[in-house]
């Protein structure tokens, strides 16, 4: 009985490290590259309307 307990212990911890761990940073990446392309693209926007005011 004990080997079952610490067995799914072992397995639950796997899977909130590996949850914790891996997948939310790696959610967060793709979040923050998502602002980042729309960061871009506001500078690029700007950068353009500053050089046609500018004439």
């Amino acid at each position: 009985m004990l080997l079952a307990v610490i067995v799914v212990l072992l397995l639950v911890g796997n899977w909130f490290l590996s949850e914790t761990l891996v997948l939310i940073p790696v959610d967060l990446v793709t979040r923050i590259a998502s602002f980042g392309w729309w960061g871009l693209g506001l500078v690029v926007i700007s950068f353009l309307a500053w050089c046609i005011s500018d004439d």
